[in-house]
């Protein structure tokens, strides 16, 4: 490739390229501009407004020891997916500047001036080309399947991440033209910086290994030698720094998921094709997409797909025989990016959806050199362009006179840029605010029951809850195999208890906790659903709900305090004498009874009971009681005691009721009791 290492002299070399920077940043402004009357949309909310960690200068530590969605997940370790310091700085920093969403837009226009410029300048440092660098730089800038990227605040990972690659491959290919080690430093430093920014960076080594066999003709001995062996190596030092740094954080979850090896053959060629498509034709945009993970190897979906792979690879097994090594390292590129959306299907599921544009932002880079290639040194538009005589006419168009195939190549340049930026124009507005985002988003698809039930929640917090109500209910009726059918129904319960129906939330919530995961953060239904129990006078069913979300997230301080003010309302709510009858009326009995160990009365009787569940339980001890066994008079328990050594409990009561057969009811986290029979 470029050996030249272009211009010596730098203020010449600085004084070419500031024309270039200007004209990027006048199409940015064009293209994206209106992105700064935008507000926060989607997951810009907890990630930043909802934030508590981004707005004083004393979180600033969180940085590097927390993650982005600690506040909302109540903690990262093994809650979250995504360790992205890089992201939480930028957002840290922004919010110092000031809060509202036009600064935050503004900062992320320029990362994307600099992901725009740095194409430029890594084509420029490749071929030495500028027309090649300056098209292919225009290319990336204007296709519309980067309008997502450009739109969403949250997307600041993907271009923080495109940035350090960009120029963690810019030195590594000034180090090949030029050999000098300081080229090699800030390969790495990028590298590290990069994977700060986003998990996917893990993969650049890869990238740079086969720059090197396509680009610099490395052959196979080369690969082998210490020297280029040890500068591969190299990349172990950042790479292991921060998997040790992300473990420390969010711990070591299962990024792949748990699919067959069917359904990853099926999602790799279907997803692939289907990003291959979005690249050549972007229309329509949306911000969510409908894929379904079913193996069906002999449906047309899925033999499309495998025929659209086949060609791609084909094309690039050609380029390389062709010795076209610009257009197959284009190939490459575009297939390394794409590799960790396809491949990573459980992470890629943890946002918003498997497929998404923003997953293209990298691989774009790739499309467009290889747009820019076609045009640059198969339709010579340079030679179309200049306004200098040449003798002899290579271009497609030399049939015609010279001044007609520049006016039709002008026009035809023209009707992209404008078709370009009348997509880009009309999806700005669509992310001006969530309600507009999410209208557009369920008509294109209709079955987006996540943006539905943000939708909800929108209207909800509002104050519209006719609207609210109609949008958790159309989930229920329709999304029964979504996986958040769950917080549909909490909605709903949400809805009943705004309009003081408890009857109504309470049915609502607990379908809710019959169909959560228990996640985490799924301790929040069975705290709503304590909260309706208490309001409607179920004392014991309020305390075993908000004992239920207490071991989904112990710590969360507000279930805490329910569950005390539940203790002390079981103790004080009831009329005397009505706790054996409350509890045995709200509970459900198991099948299992306790044994008898030991009874004895002195001044008070005392009995211990043997206990062997077949599942680790949590006995409320506030909620056993006892009654004779006529049901007559409630038998009031003092002093229970657990022996967890011995599966024992023990407690005493009144020696009058000595000689009097009496049920003991012992009441679980789990909303039954266990029963045990006294006759002596």
């Amino acid at each position: 490739m470029n050996k030249t290492g272009g211009s010596r002299n730098p203020k010449k070399k600085y004084s070419k390229n500031l024309p270039v920077a200007v004209i990027f940043g006048a199409f940015i402004i064009i293209f994206y501009g209106a992105t700064l009357f935008n507000g926060f949309v989607m997951d810009d909310a907890p990630e930043i407004e909802r934030n508590p960690y981004v707005k004083s200068l004393k979180y600033l530590p969180k940085v590097v020891t927390s993650c982005m969605w600690e506040y909302a997940n109540q903690g990262c370790y093994g809650r979250a997916f995504y360790y992205r310091p890089m992201q939480y700085l930028s957002y840290f920093l922004a919010y110092q500047i000031s809060p509202m969403p036009w600064v935050f837009h503004l900062i992320h226009l320029i990362y994307l001036f600099a992901a725009v410029f740095l194409v430029f300048v890594l084509a420029k440092t490749i071929t030495n080309n500028f027309a090649f660098s300056f098209t292919a730089a225009t290319i990336f800038l204007i296709h519309p399947v980067n309008s997502m990227v450009a739109n969403w605040i949250s997307t600041d990972s993907d271009v923080l991440f495109t940035v350090f690659t960009l120029l963690a491959v810019i030195f590594y290919v000034k180090w090949r033209n030029k050999g000098l080690i300081y080229n090699l430093i800030p390969v790495y430093l990028f590298y590290f910086l990069a994977l700060l920014a986003k998990e996917t960076a893990i993969i650049l080594p890869l990238l740079i290994f086969l720059a090197d066999a396509i680009l610099f003709n490395a052959k196979l001995k080369e690969f082998l030698r210490w020297h280029k062996l040890k500068i591969y190596l190299a990349f172990a030092i950042p790479a292991l720094i921060y998997l040790l740094m992300r473990s420390a954080v969010v711990g070591s979850g299962n990024y792949l998921g748990n699919f067959s090896l069917q359904e990853r053959i099926y999602a790799a060629l279907v997803l692939f094709a289907k990003y291959l498509g979005k690249l050549v034709y972007p229309y329509p945009l949306q911000a969510v997409y409908d894929f379904k993970l079913l193996p069906h190897f002999f449906s047309l979906t899925f033999l499309l797909s495998v025929l659209a792979v086949l060609i791609f690879f084909s094309v690039f097994v050609l380029a390389l025989k062709k010795q076209k090594k610009l257009l197959a390292f284009s190939f490459i590129w575009i297939a390394v990016f794409i590799a960790p959306a396809v491949g990573f299907l459980q992470a890629a599921g943890a946002g918003s959806g498997v497929f998404m544009e923003r997953y293209l932002f990298a691989s774009t880079i790739g499309f467009a050199f290889g747009m820019s290639y076609i045009l640059c040194y198969t339709f010579k538009i340079q030679e179309i362009l200049s306004s200098k005589k040449s003798g002899l006419r290579v271009h497609p168009l030399r049939f015609l006179p010279k001044k007609t195939s520049r006016v039709i190549f002008i026009c035809l340049a023209s009707l992209v840029i404008a078709g370009a930026w009348t997509i880009v124009y009309i999806n700005n507005k669509a992310w001006k605010d969530n309600e507009t985002l999410y209208i557009k988003t369920l008509a294109q698809v209709p079955s987006a029951h996540g943006i539905r039930y943000q939708l909800g929640q929108l209207y909800f917090e509002r104050g519209d809850l006719e609207k609210a109500r109609e949008q958790f209910e159309k989930i229920i009726k329709t999304g029964q195999d979504w996986p958040d059918i769950t917080m549909a129904y909490k909605g709903l319960g949400d809805y009943y208890r705004a309009k003081g129906d408890l009857r109504g939330a309470i049915m609502a919530l607990q379908k809710a906790v019959e169909t959560s995961y228990l996640s985490p953060r799924d301790y929040v239904v069975f705290n709503d659903l304590g909260v309706a129990y208490m309001k409607a006078g179920n004392y014991a069913r309020g305390l075993v709900s908000f004992c239920q979300a207490l071991q989904l997230l112990p710590e969360n301080q507000t279930t805490l305090d329910n569950f005390n003010a539940a203790t002390a309302a079981v103790e004080t709510g009831y009329a005397t004498g009505t706790l054996y009858e409350n509890v045995s009326q709200e509970l459900i009995e198991a099948p299992d009874k306790f044994n008898l160990l030991d009874f004895q009365c002195r001044d008070v009787c005392r009995a211990e009971f043997a206990f062997k569940p077949s599942a680790p339980e949590i006995m409320l001890a506030v909620l056993i009681s006892a009654a004779t066994a006529s049901g007559a008079e409630e038998v009031k328990i003092e002093n229970p005691a657990f022996d967890s050594k011995r599966n024992a409990i023990s407690l005493s009561f009144d020696k009058k009721f000595s000689g009097k057969a009496i049920r003991f009811i012992f009441p679980t986290c789990r909303g039954i009791y266990y029963t045990a029979d006294l006759s002596i």
